[in-house]
């Protein structure tokens, strides 16, 4: 896999910043697990927008089915079971 980033300066922020490792640390993992071991790509970016810093990541895996992603947006129905996994737990 090839994890490519773009992370200009960006204004601080206030987290907690192991919480903020873990989640980045979920999101990406879970992007590296979704690529083709052949040779996937993941991009990692930051970006200002107003007030707010935004964190995004991106892979060129081959995406989630229509039923995997409603259930996506339910933390007790994850891939992977745990909330752990989405960077909550």
């Amino acid at each position: 896999a090839t994890v490519h980033t773009e992370l200009p300066e960006v204004a601080p922020i206030s987290a907690f910043e192991g919480r903020l490792i873990q989640v980045a640390s979920n999101l990406v993992s879970n992007a590296l697990d979704a690529i083709d071991e052949s040779g996937g790509q993941v991009w990692l970016r930051t970006r200002q927008e107003g007030d707010e810093v935004a964190l995004v990541v991106e892979d060129d895996g081959p995406g989630m089915s229509e039923v995997t992603q409603r259930r996506s947006s339910r933390p007790s129905s994850s891939p992977r079971a745990t909330a752990a996994a989405w960077g909550w737990g």
